[in-house]
């Protein structure tokens, strides 16, 4: 059984295959951003983001490609994006995880949490990233950029936030740990 690095923020350089993940979104970066703009362009006609939870800011929306390992009618918006993670990442998505779009209005705040992520993490990718925007894990908080992914332990408490006056957009996705084997992911994946 392979031991699982649970450190809050991962360093992407140690995962090759989240490098070579990345860099191919980083060459479909202008054609991910038209796709989410165009269709974030009314942000109140967004679904908010687990509604009815009494600590989710109403200013948190998402737009889920994903949801519980089920592809939704959504990703009929976002061809280029669909076409590159069908292709591209079924060996990094967790079967029950979710990928979405995360969208948070300015003065958005998304309060201090942790979940239970036993055996997947947090891949993220900033694709409309206005400046002051970012995300703490633990207690190290690092500013997110276009382009840039990002790679956290969702077990850790972390929080994040749009101070600009701009929508910040990220792409987020559930993947398998990076640290489990592909050997060992059937074996684990619910149990």
């Amino acid at each position: 059984m392979t031991a699982m690095n649970r450190s809050g923020w991962m360093e992407l350089d140690r995962y090759p295959q989240i490098i070579a993940f990345v860099a191919g979104l980083k060459e479909l970066y202008d054609a991910i951003r038209a796709e989410v703009t165009k269709a974030t362009s009314s942000f109140e006609t967004l679904e908010c983001y687990n509604p009815g939870a009494g600590w989710v800011d109403e200013k948190w929306r998402s737009i889920s490609l994903i949801r519980g390992g089920r592809v939704t009618e959504q990703v009929a918006k976002f061809s280029v994006t669909w076409a590159f993670l069908a292709q591209n990442a079924k060996h990094l998505l967790y079967p029950t995880g979710d990928v979405m779009f995360s969208i948070l209005a300015p003065g958005c705040h998304i309060p201090k949490h942790s979940d239970t992520a036993k055996f997947w993490v947090t891949l993220g990718y900033g694709v409309l990233v206005p400046s002051g925007c970012g995300l703490a894990v633990e207690d190290d908080s690092r500013e997110f950029r276009e382009g840039e992914a990002y790679l956290f332990d969702q077990n850790s408490r972390h929080e994040a936030w749009n101070r600009s006056s701009q929508v910040r957009i990220n792409l987020l996705m559930d993947i398998w740990h990076p640290d489990i084997a592909l050997s060992e992911r059937g074996r684990r994946e619910d149990s």
